[in-house]
């Protein structure tokens, strides 16, 4: 579980990759919504690959400059 933490009153913690992290994703097939990428280069601020029960709770993420 990724969370917030301290007072509850405060900002929330922000990820912000700001347009970095770009990687080549390809899927081999297209996806069931032609609006996805299923081949090229995309970015995202998380990347959660192969993986299960993973909880992100009360942060602000944003792969735009605020």
């Amino acid at each position: 579980m990724i969370d917030a933490y301290g007072d509850s009153g405060a900002a929330l913690p922000v990820i912000n990759t700001n347009g970095q992290g770009i990687w080549y994703q390809d899927y081999g097939t297209a996806l069931d919504n032609a609006q996805h990428v299923y081949r090229g280069y995309v970015s995202s601020s998380i990347l959660l690959y192969d993986c299960e029960y993973i909880e992100l709770n009360n942060i602000a993420m944003t792969n735009r400059n605020l």
